[in-house]
C-alpha cells in the first residue's frame, strides 16, 4: 500500500467520521427531544451535553496523542468504541430513560434548577461516551498524519475541512433521504457501520509504519538518535507563549460568536425558508458548506502565510462586516428570492431546495468561509511544535467547542431576548471585530511594524462604523416576507422559544367587523381570526364536549389566542383545564386577542403550563375525559401526530375518554394525509371525522364506544352560554352541527387503507416533498367517496321531535351540507385557475342551490358569501343580504352590495352599502376605496380626495390608492400633488407602464416637459408598443 493510497483512506476515513457524527447528532437529538422534551432548555442540554463530549475528548485525547506510539490503531479503536457506544445508547439507556425522565418529572418538576439540573445529567450520562471519543479523533488522527512543520498546515487544513464535509454530507443525506426512506432506527445503524467500517480499515493500515514514522526511520540510518528526535521537535508556531494564549482564548470567543450567529441567523432565516425539518438541514448544511470550504480553501497556502495572526484578524473583521451587512441583506433576502424565482420558476420540490439553499447562502457563507479558515491558521499559531500536535490540536479544538457551547446557550437565553435579533447580530458582530482588533496586538512584529498596524486597526475601525451605522436597521427583518406584507405588526417578541408576533391585516375583516389578527411564531401564522379558523378552534372543545357523557376534566395542547380554551370553559360542568404551551409569551400575545379569549385567565379552573406538549403528556401522572390537539401543522410539529404519541394520550384518558386532532388537508399528499388518519384509527379504532372548512377536518377518537346522544348534545348546545359561542359560527342549530359529521370508523378504515402511519421510525409527513399550501386533487377525490351519514351513529333521536321527521329533516341538512362540502372543496382547487371557470361556476351554483335547498343552514350560507370571490353579483345578492341578516357586523357583505349597487350604476345605494360598512369599521379600505371610485364616478373630487387620502394613510405602500389620488388631484388641477401620488405609485409598483404614462401628463400639465418625456421613455421601455406614449412622446420632442 502506497504512502498516496494511505493519505487517501486517511482522508476518506475522517470525512466519513464527519458524515456518521452528524448523523449521531441528528438521531439523537431527535430521539432525546421525545424523551426530555422539545423546550428550549431540554433542547440546549442536549446540545450541550454533545459538544461538551466534544470538547473533553479533544482535550483528553489531545493530551494522550502525544504519548501514543501507534496513534491509528488509537484512532480505530476510537471509531469503534463509537459504534459500539452507540449500539450501547440504542439498547441500553434510551429504554430506560423514559421511566427515569418520568421519575424526575414527577419528582421535582415543581422546581425549575433541579429538574434543569438532572434533566441536563441525564443528557451527559447518555451522550458522554460517544461524543467524547469524537472529540479524540481529530488529534489522534492528526498525530498519525502529519508528518512535519512544513505540511502541517495543509494537513490539517484538509483534514478539518474534510471532516466538516463528511458532516456536511451526513447532515444531508439524514435531513433530506435517510430518515424520509430508511427510517430512524435504519439511518442510526448506518452511523454505526461507517464508524465500525472506518475502525476496520484503520486497523488494517495500522499495522504499517506512518509516514512520520518512515522518514524517521531512514534518517536514523544516516544520523544518531538525538537528530531523529529532532525531527520530533520541529517548530511550528514562531509566537511566544503569551501570544499564544491571548489567540487560543480569542478563538474560544470566536467559537462564542460562531455558534451565536448560527442560532440567531437560523431564527432570522426560517421566516424566509420555512421553519420545516429541510429547512433547518438547509441552514445547517450552508453553515457547514462555509466552514468546510474555509478549511480546504486556505489549505493551499496556510503553510506559506506569515504574519499569521494578521490573517487571523483579517477573517474576524470579515465576519463582523458581513454580519453586519447581513441585517441589510435580510431585509432584502425576499426581493433575492423573488429575483430566482423568476429565474428557476420553482415548480418542483428540487427547484424548491435550490431556492432554499441559495436564499441561506446569501446571507452565510462568506462569513462561515472565514469561520472555516481561521481553524488552520489558529493551530498553525498554537501548536508548538511536530512532538505536541496532539495536544496543541485538541487544545485548540477544545477552546473553540467550549465557546461554542456558551455561545450556542447564551445567545438563544440571554443575548436574544434581552436585545433581539437585530441587536443580537451586531452585538455579535462588535465581538468579532473586538477580537480581530485584540489579535493585531499580538502579532509578533507589532512592535516594528506598530505604525503600519494601527492604521490597519484604524481603517478597519472606520469602515466597521461606517458598514454597522448604514446597515443598522431596528425594524424586524422579515417584514417584507409574504406573511408580513399588508399587515401591521401589533407586537413581537424575541423569546428564548420563538420569535412570536402578532399581526393585524389591513384590508381584510372577519365575519365580525374586526380587522383579521394573526399569531405569528417563527414566520409560521399559527391561528388568526378569520370566521373559517375560528370555527377549528371553536369546535376543538365544542365537539368533544358536546359527545362526551360526563366530561369533567380536559387537557388542551396549545394555547394559540385562547379561543378553544374559553370554548371550554363556557360548559360549567367542567371542573379542570390545562392547557400546556411551549411559548410562554403566548399569555402576553393573548391581549391582543381578548374577543377570542375573554376570561380566560381569570376563571379558576384553567391551569396554564409550559411545556412541550408531548412531553407533560408522557410525563404527568394525571387522567383526563378529553385531549385536545391545538397544535400546529403537523409538518411543524410532526411529534404531536404519531402513532406513538396517540398511544401516550390513549393511556392518559379515563374511560370514556376523547382525544381529539386537527387534520389539515392542504399542502401534503394523499398518501401524507393518509398516514395521519392510520396513525389516530391504529390508536383509537372507535373513530369519526368531522368537518370545519374546506381546507380542515377534525379526528375524534373514542377510549371505548358510545352512540351520539341527540338529548345530550340538544340540552349542551341549549346552555346560554355555549348557545352564544356556537352562534358565533353559526352551528347553534344541532342539524347543522350534526351535518358536519364527515365520516365514521368503517369509512375511515377504508380511507386510510394500505397507508403506511406516521410514526416516530417513519415520520412520513415531516419529511412532505409538497412544496406549496395548495391542494391536492387526489385527497378531494378520496375525500368524496368517504362521506356518510352521522344517523347511525345517534340514538334518543325523539328528543328534537317525532322520530322518524327528524331523521327526515336531519338526513336533508346531510344531504345540503354533503353539496356544499362538495363544491366548496372544487373551489378551493380550482378557483383561482382561470383554466377551471366552468368547473368553478358549476360548483359555485351547487353551492346556491345547497343554500335555496335548505335555508335553516346558516352556517352554509356564511361559509358561501366570505369564502367565494363573488362576481355575478345579481344571482348572489339575496344570499348576501340574508347573510347581514344573520351576521349584522358582516362589513364584506355590505361592500359586496355596494359592488352589486354601483355595477348598476346605482350610486346612491352604493354609497349607502359601503357606509354601512365604514359605520361598522371605518378603517376598512376597500370600502374607502370602492365609495371613492362612485365619488369618481359622480366627479366629486373633493370627497374623493378626502376618501382616498385616508386609504393612503392606512395603506401608505398601496400604489393603486397612490394612483387614483394622483388623478383625483390631477381633476383638482393640483399638478404637483398629482406628481407626487403618481411618483409614490411608481415606487411601490414600477412595473405597470400605465402610471408612467399618468405620470408624463402630470408634468407636461405642470409645464416640466424634459421630466415628462422620461416618464413617457420609461414606460416604453416597459411597453414598447404603447401607442399613446409614442405619440405623446413625438409631440413633447417637437415642443422641446
Amino acid at each position: 500500500m502506497t504512502v498516496q493510497m494511505i493519505r487517501f483512506l486517511i482522508y476518506l476515513m475522517f470525512f466519513l467520521s464527519g458524515a456518521a457524527g452528524l448523523i449521531y447528532q441528528l438521531i439523537w437529538v431527535r430521539k432525546l427531544v421525545l424523551i426530555f422534551g422539545n423546550t428550549t432548555y431540554a433542547t440546549s442540554s442536549i446540545l450541550t451535553a454533545f459538544m461538551g463530549g466534544l470538547a473533553l475528548g479533544s482535550y483528553l485525547f489531545g493530551k494522550y496523542a502525544d504519548r501514543s506510539k501507534k496513534p491509528l490503531l488509537t484512532y480505530g479503536y476510537l471509531e469503534a468504541g463509537i459504534g459500539i457506544s452507540a449500539i450501547g445508547i440504542l439498547f441500553l439507556f434510551l429504554p430506560i430513560s423514559d421511566s427515569l425522565y418520568i421519575w424526575a418529572f414527577n419528582t421535582f418538576g415543581n422546581h425549575a434548577i433541579i429538574f434543569n439540573t438532572i434533566r441536563f445529567l441525564f443528557a451527559i450520562i447518555i451522550l458522554i461516551i460517544p461524543t467524547t471519543l469524537m472529540g479524540g479523533t481529530l488529534p489522534i488522527i492528526s498525530k498519525y498524519f502529519i508528518e512535519n512543520s512544513e505540511n502541517f498546515g495543509r494537513r490539517i487544513s484538509r483534514l478539518y475541512g474534510f471532516n466538516t464535509l463528511g458532516a456536511v454530507v451526513g447532515a444531508f443525506f439524514t435531513g433530506f433521504f435517510l430518515i424520509r426512506w430508511l427510517g430512524v432506527a435504519s439511518s442510526l445503524w448506518i452511523a454505526i457501520f461507517i464508524n465500525l467500517g472506518v475502525a476496520g480499515v484503520a486497523f488494517l493500515i495500522s499495522s504499517r509504519k506512518s509516514p512520520s514514522e518512515k522518514k524517521i526511520k531512514k534518517k536514523q540510518k544516516v544520523v544518531d538518535k538525538k537528530a531523529a528526535a529532532g525531527v520530533q521537535n520541529q517548530k511550528i508556531s514562531s509566537y511566544s507563549p503569551t501570544a499564544t494564549k491571548i489567540i487560543i482564548w480569542l478563538f474560544a470567543l470566536s467559537g462564542f460568536a460562531a455558534l451565536a450567529y448560527e442560532v440567531i441567523w437560523t431564527r432570522a432565516l426560517i421566516f424566509f425558508v420555512s421553519s420545516t425539518t429541510y429547512s433547518f438541514t438547509i441552514i445547517l448544511v450552508t453553515f457547514l458548506v462555509g466552514i468546510s470550504l474555509g478549511s480546504l480553501i486556505i489549505s493551499r497556502w496556510i503553510d506559506r502565510m506569515k504574519h499569521l495572526v494578521l490573517w487571523f484578524a483579517l477573517f474576524e473583521f470579515i465576519i463582523a462586516i458581513f454580519a453586519s451587512l447581513s441585517i441589510p441583506l435580510f431585509m432584502n433576502l425576499h426581493s433575492f428570492q423573488v429575483f430566482i424565482l423568476g429565474m428557476i420558476n420553482a415548480s418542483n420540490w428540487t427547484q424548491v431546495s435550490v431556492l432554499l439553499f441559495l436564499s441561506a447562502a446569501f446571507i452565510i457563507l462568506i462569513p462561515t468561509i472565514c469561520m472555516g479558515a481561521a481553524f488552520p491558521i489558529v493551530n498553525r499559531i498554537y501548536v508548538e511544535n511536530i512532538k505536541k500536535i496532539g495536544k496543541g490540536v485538541g487544545s485548540v479544538y477544545m477552546s473553540n467547542t467550549i465557546g461554542a457551547i456558551l455561545g450556542a446557550f447564551l445567545s438563544g437565553f440571554v443575548i436574544l431576548p434581552l436585545i433581539g435579533l437585530n441587536g443580537s447580530i451586531l452585538f455579535m458582530a462588535v465581538i468579532n471585530f473586538a477580537i480581530g482588533l485584540t489579535a493585531i496586538f499580538t502579532e509578533k512584529d507589532f512592535k516594528s511594524l506598530q505604525k503600519k498596524y494601527l492604521t490597519f486597526a484604524a481603517v478597519s475601525i472606520l469602515l466597521f462604523i461606517i458598514v454597522s451605522a448604514l446597515s443598522f436597521t431596528s425594524k424586524p427583518l422579515f417584514l417584507k416576507t409574504a406573511g408580513f406584507q399588508d399587515t401591521r405588526l401589533l407586537y413581537k417578541n424575541d423569546t428564548a422559544a420563538a420569535t412570536i408576533s402578532v399581526l393585524e391585516k389591513k384590508d381584510q375583516l372577519n365575519i365580525w367587523g374586526e380587522n383579521v389578527r394573526y399569531l405569528n411564531v417563527n414566520g409560521h401564522n399559527t391561528a388568526h381570526t378569520t370566521f373559517s379558523d375560528i370555527i377549528i378552534h371553536k369546535m376543538l372543545a365544542h365537539l368533544p364536549m358536546l359527545l362526551h357523557p360526563s366530561p369533567k376534566k380536559a387537557l388542551a395542547i396549545g394555547f394559540g389566542f385562547g379561543n378553544t380554551c374559553q370554548s371550554f370553559l363556557e360548559y360549567d360542568m367542567l371542573k379542570r383545564l390545562d392547557c400546556v404551551e411551549l411559548v410562554a409569551d403566548e399569555k402576553v400575545t393573548a391581549k391582543y386577542f381578548e374577543h377570542q379569549n375573554e376570561g380566560v385567565f381569570a376563571d379558576p379552573r384553567f391551569n396554564f403550563i409550559v411545556n412541550d406538549g408531548r412531553n407533560y403528556v408522557l410525563a404527568t401522572r394525571k387522567k383526563y375525559d378529553i385531549i385536545s390537539i391545538n397544535s400546529v401543522d403537523p409538518k411543524f410539529s410532526p411529534t404531536l401526530y404519531t402513532d406513538e404519541f396517540y398511544r401516550l394520550c390513549y393511556k392518559k384518558l379515563n374511560k370514556n375518554g376523547q382525544l381529539v386532532a386537527w387534520l389539515p388537508i392542504y399542502g401534503m399528499s394523499l398518501e401524507e394525509i393518509q398516514a395521519l388518519t392510520k396513525s389516530f384509527i391504529k390508536v383509537f379504532p372507535n373513530s369519526n371525522l368531522w368537518y370545519n372548512n374546506p381546507e380542515h377536518l377534525l379526528l375524534l377518537g373514542f377510549k371505548g364506544m358510545y352512540p351520539f346522544d341527540i338529548r345530550t348534545i340538544f340540552n349542551r348546545m341549549n346552555l346560554p352560554k355555549v348557545k352564544n359561542s356556537l352562534a358565533e359560527i353559526h352551528l347553534d342549530n344541532v342539524y347543522s352541527f350534526l351535518s358536519t359529521f364527515y365520516c365514521g370508523k368503517r369509512m375511515l378504515e377504508k380511507f386510510a387503507e394500505n397507508a403506511q402511519s406516521h410514526s416516530d421510525n417513519y415520520p412520513l409527513v415531516e419529511f412532505s416533498q409538497v412544496p406549496t399550501k395548495e391542494m391536492i386533487p387526489q385527497v378531494y377525490e378520496k375525500l368524496a367517496k368517504s362521506r356518510e351519514s352521522v344517523i347511525p351513529y345517534c340514538v334518543n333521536l325523539g328528543a328534537l321531535g317525532e322520530a322518524q321527521a327528524v331523521q327526515t329533516k336531519l338526513a336533508d341538512f346531510e344531504k345540503q351540507a354533503k353539496n356544499m362540502m362538495t363544491a366548496l372543496f372544487t373551489y378551493r382547487l380550482y378557483g383561482q385557475n382561470p383554466a377551471y371557470k366552468e368547473v368553478t361556476d358549476k360548483a359555485i351554483e351547487k353551492m346556491r342551490n345547497s343554500i335555496d335547498k335548505e335555508e335553516e343552514n346558516i352556517f352554509n350560507l356564511i361559509s358561501f358569501v366570505d369564502l367565494i370571490n363573488h362576481e355575478d353579483f345579481a344571482k348572489d345578492r339575496k344570499y348576501i343580504e340574508r347573510a347581514i341578516q344573520a351576521a349584522p357586523d358582516f362589513a364584506k357583505a355590505y361592500v359586496l352590495l355596494g359592488l352589486e349597487a354601483a355595477a348598476r350604476s346605482d350610486w346612491t345605494h352604493a354609497l349607502e352599502y359601503y357606509k354601512k360598512a365604514l359605520d361598522i369599521n371605518g378603517n376598512y379600505p376597500t370600502a374607502l376605496m370602492s365609495q371613492s371610485f362612485v365619488f369618481i364616478k359622480m366627479q366629486e373630487w373633493e370627497k374623493a380626495k378626502e376618501t382616498l387620502t385616508k386609504v393612503v394613510e392606512l395603506e401608505p405602500e398601496n400604489p393603486f390608492a397612490h394612483s387614483s389620488l394622483s388623478q383625483v388631484y390631477y381633476m383638482l388641477k393640483d399638478y404637483s400633488s398629482a406628481i407626487s401620488h403618481a411618483k409614490d405609485a411608481i415606487e411601490n409598483f414600477p412595473i405597470d407602464a400605465n402610471l408612467y404614462f399618468n405620470l408624463g401628463m402630470m408634468y407636461e400639465k405642470n409645464r416640466q416637459i424634459p421630466e415628462a418625456i422620461e416618464a413617457f421613455e420609461k414606460g416604453l421601455k416597459l411597453v414598447p408598443y404603447d401607442s399613446r406614449a409614442i405619440k405623446k412622446l413625438d409631440e413633447l420632442k417637437k415642443m422641446k
